[in-house]
């Protein structure tokens, strides 16, 4: 269960500490771990908003400020491990540019996550295409096969293999055999129920 580490960086509701709601901490953070940048920036302005637009005494202000500083770093910390936290808030700071600051350091930060992620991503539909690419031949190749292989769902792998190819995947795994026999046909002298079977194509001698 993760509500250990929740709490390791979450205020207590209940505490004084949550000023604003505890819910607006735990939207930042899951914000940053799903990349979602507008969000990010969305609940920024609204912290800008309160900073700037209610009556705060002193305390509430680092507080706020130390409460997002933690949601921020602990984020990213589940995220990558290899970022430098944002430093917490000092007595010197003046709250709406350490805010802004933050603000842009979460934003900088969410967008490196989806670029990384598109990176892994893109990577992982390179393996996959490969992977079909070398195994189109065995006759037991199916997507429920490249899905398991790649730890991912039959609908993902779907999705992915449709955007590299423009087809789905059985005639995007029909054209590589097909092809692959015509080029057994022009260039050897094997008989066509050898081309089948080497090919995957299920072959019934008759």
């Amino acid at each position: 269960s993760g509500d250990e580490g929740w709490q390791a960086f979450h205020p207590d509701a209940r505490s004084p500490r949550s000023f604003p709601p505890f819910e607006q901490y735990q939207a930042l953070t899951e914000a940053l771990l799903s990349g979602a940048e507008a969000k990010v920036d969305q609940l920024f302005r609204g912290f800008q908003a309160r900073l700037t637009g209610e009556a705060m005494r002193p305390e509430q202000v680092r507080q706020m400020l130390c409460n997002l500083s933690d949601a921020v770093n602990a984020a990213l910390a589940r995220l990558s491990g290899a970022v430098e936290p944002f430093p917490p808030p000092q007595e010197g700071d003046f709250p709406p540019e350490y805010l802004k600051s933050l603000a842009n350091f979460a934003l900088d930060a969410a967008g490196a996550l989806n670029h990384r992620r598109e990176n892994l991503r893109e990577g992982q539909i390179q393996q996959m295409m490969a992977f079909i690419g070398e195994n189109f031949r065995d006759p037991n190749m199916s997507l429920s096969v490249v899905a398991q292989r790649f730890s991912v769902s039959e609908g993902y792998a779907s999705q992915y293999i449709k955007r590299c190819t423009g087809k789905n995947y059985s005639a995007h795994l029909e054209d590589l055999r097909m092809n692959e026999a015509i080029r057994l046909l022009t260039q050897t002298d094997l008989p066509i129920g050898e081309i089948v079977q080497k090919t995957g194509f299920e072959y019934k001698n008759t």
